[in-house]
Protein backbone atom coordinates (compact mmCIF):
# COMPACT_ATOMS: atom_id res chain seq x y z
CA UNK A 1 0.00 0.00 0.00
CA UNK A 2 1.68 3.22 -1.12
CA UNK A 3 2.53 5.86 1.82
CA UNK A 4 2.29 10.19 1.97
CA UNK A 5 4.34 12.43 2.74
CA UNK A 6 4.52 11.63 6.38
CA UNK A 7 4.57 7.74 5.79
CA UNK A 8 0.98 7.27 6.39
CA UNK A 9 -0.39 4.13 4.70
CA UNK A 10 -2.59 5.21 1.76
CA UNK A 11 -5.69 3.23 0.68
CA UNK A 12 -6.91 3.97 -3.10
CA UNK A 13 -10.25 3.42 -3.82
CA UNK A 14 -12.33 3.41 -7.40
CA UNK A 15 -16.14 5.33 -7.12
CA UNK A 16 -18.55 5.47 -9.86
CA UNK A 17 -20.90 7.59 -10.55
CA UNK A 18 -23.70 6.88 -12.85
CA UNK A 19 -27.47 8.47 -13.63
CA UNK A 20 -29.23 9.61 -16.56
CA UNK A 21 -28.57 13.16 -17.90
CA UNK A 22 -29.23 15.99 -15.68
CA UNK A 23 -29.11 13.83 -12.41
CA UNK A 24 -25.97 15.38 -11.05
CA UNK A 25 -23.63 13.26 -11.83
CA UNK A 26 -21.22 16.13 -12.29
CA UNK A 27 -22.16 17.92 -9.07
CA UNK A 28 -21.80 14.89 -7.09
CA UNK A 29 -18.06 13.89 -8.44
CA UNK A 30 -16.50 17.55 -7.64
CA UNK A 31 -18.65 17.16 -3.83
CA UNK A 32 -16.55 13.70 -3.34
CA UNK A 33 -13.61 15.24 -4.85
CA UNK A 34 -13.62 18.28 -2.70
CA UNK A 35 -14.16 15.50 0.56
CA UNK A 36 -11.06 13.93 -0.37
CA UNK A 37 -9.22 16.68 -1.56
CA UNK A 38 -8.92 17.70 2.19
CA UNK A 39 -6.14 15.06 2.66
CA UNK A 40 -5.12 14.74 -0.95
CA UNK A 41 -3.76 16.53 -3.75
CA UNK A 42 -6.79 17.39 -6.26
CA UNK A 43 -5.58 17.95 -9.82
CA UNK A 44 -8.30 19.67 -12.20
CA UNK A 45 -10.93 17.22 -13.35
CA UNK A 46 -10.38 15.35 -16.37
CA UNK A 47 -13.33 15.64 -19.46
CA UNK A 48 -13.19 13.81 -23.09
CA UNK A 49 -12.08 16.08 -25.57
CA UNK A 50 -14.76 14.71 -27.90
CA UNK A 51 -17.17 17.13 -25.99
CA UNK A 52 -15.37 19.70 -28.01
CA UNK A 53 -13.86 21.78 -25.50
CA UNK A 54 -10.52 23.92 -24.91
CA UNK A 55 -7.62 22.05 -23.63
CA UNK A 56 -7.91 23.85 -19.94
CA UNK A 57 -11.78 24.66 -19.64
CA UNK A 58 -13.82 26.34 -17.25
CA UNK A 59 -16.90 24.14 -17.26
CA UNK A 60 -20.47 24.85 -15.40
CA UNK A 61 -22.46 22.05 -13.71
CA UNK A 62 -26.21 21.77 -14.95
CA UNK A 63 -27.18 23.86 -11.38
CA UNK A 64 -24.17 26.49 -12.35
CA UNK A 65 -21.53 25.21 -10.05
CA UNK A 66 -18.08 26.38 -12.04
CA UNK A 67 -15.23 24.44 -12.16
CA UNK A 68 -11.85 23.50 -13.86
CA UNK A 69 -11.16 20.66 -16.93
CA UNK A 70 -8.74 19.78 -18.82
CA UNK A 71 -9.80 17.98 -21.83
CA UNK A 72 -7.89 15.19 -23.17
CA UNK A 73 -7.61 12.32 -25.99
CA UNK A 74 -5.16 10.27 -24.36
CA UNK A 75 -6.59 9.49 -20.79
CA UNK A 76 -4.10 6.54 -20.01
CA UNK A 77 -1.26 9.22 -20.97
CA UNK A 78 -2.63 12.03 -18.93
CA UNK A 79 -2.61 9.41 -15.91
CA UNK A 80 0.75 8.49 -16.07
CA UNK A 81 2.26 12.30 -16.74
CA UNK A 82 0.20 13.12 -13.81
CA UNK A 83 2.00 10.66 -11.90
CA UNK A 84 5.24 11.92 -12.79
CA UNK A 85 4.48 15.10 -12.54
CA UNK A 86 3.33 14.60 -8.71
CA UNK A 87 6.28 13.64 -7.71
CA UNK A 88 4.01 10.18 -7.59
CA UNK A 89 2.13 11.49 -4.72
CA UNK A 90 -1.80 10.17 -4.24
CA UNK A 91 -4.52 12.19 -4.92
CA UNK A 92 -8.17 12.26 -6.19
CA UNK A 93 -8.12 11.77 -9.98
CA UNK A 94 -11.77 12.81 -11.17
CA UNK A 95 -13.30 11.64 -14.64
CA UNK A 96 -16.21 13.51 -15.95
CA UNK A 97 -18.46 11.82 -18.99
CA UNK A 98 -16.19 8.92 -18.50
CA UNK A 99 -18.29 7.01 -20.85
CA UNK A 100 -16.33 8.60 -23.86
CA UNK A 101 -12.74 7.47 -22.89
CA UNK A 102 -11.93 3.32 -24.21
CA UNK A 103 -12.14 0.85 -22.16
CA UNK A 104 -8.37 0.25 -22.19
CA UNK A 105 -8.30 3.05 -19.09
CA UNK A 106 -10.16 0.84 -17.31
CA UNK A 107 -6.70 -1.51 -16.05
CA UNK A 108 -4.58 1.88 -16.01
CA UNK A 109 -7.58 3.20 -13.39
CA UNK A 110 -7.87 0.04 -11.19
CA UNK A 111 -3.77 0.46 -10.78
CA UNK A 112 -3.97 4.11 -9.78
CA UNK A 113 -6.09 3.24 -7.20
CA UNK A 114 -5.01 -0.02 -6.02
CA UNK A 115 -0.90 0.49 -6.65
CA UNK A 116 -0.38 3.71 -6.35
CA UNK A 117 -2.83 4.92 -3.70
CA UNK A 118 -4.87 7.22 -5.96
CA UNK A 119 -8.92 8.12 -5.46
CA UNK A 120 -10.46 7.63 -8.61
CA UNK A 121 -14.28 9.30 -9.04
CA UNK A 122 -15.92 8.71 -12.27
CA UNK A 123 -18.92 9.99 -13.27
CA UNK A 124 -20.72 9.34 -16.76
CA UNK A 125 -23.47 7.37 -18.28
CA UNK A 126 -24.55 3.50 -17.53
CA UNK A 127 -26.72 3.53 -20.96
CA UNK A 128 -27.39 5.13 -24.16
CA UNK A 129 -30.46 6.48 -25.59
CA UNK A 130 -31.37 3.26 -27.02
CA UNK A 131 -30.53 1.57 -23.25
CA UNK A 132 -27.30 -0.24 -24.67
CA UNK A 133 -24.37 0.10 -21.60
CA UNK A 134 -21.36 1.80 -21.82
CA UNK A 135 -18.76 -0.89 -22.29
CA UNK A 136 -15.98 1.74 -19.83
CA UNK A 137 -18.54 2.44 -17.43
CA UNK A 138 -19.58 -1.43 -16.95
CA UNK A 139 -16.11 -2.10 -16.90
CA UNK A 140 -15.24 0.31 -13.92
CA UNK A 141 -18.40 -0.77 -12.64
CA UNK A 142 -17.36 -4.34 -12.07
CA UNK A 143 -14.06 -3.19 -10.26
CA UNK A 144 -15.31 -0.05 -8.00
CA UNK A 145 -15.05 0.07 -4.57
CA UNK A 146 -18.22 2.72 -4.58
CA UNK A 147 -21.13 2.86 -6.52
CA UNK A 148 -23.47 6.03 -6.12
CA UNK A 149 -26.64 5.55 -8.48
CA UNK A 150 -28.70 9.27 -9.35
CA UNK A 151 -32.01 9.44 -10.73
CA UNK A 152 -33.26 12.58 -13.15
CA UNK A 153 -34.55 15.34 -10.74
Amino acid sequence: MPENEGGIMMAGRIELITGPMFAGKTKELLMRREQHGRMLLTPPVRIPRVLGTEREAFRFTHDGRPYNAISCDNLVFEIHRLREDWEYRPMVFAIDEVQFFPPEVVPVIERAAREWGWVVVCAGLDEDFAGRHWETVSEILAIADCLVRLRAR
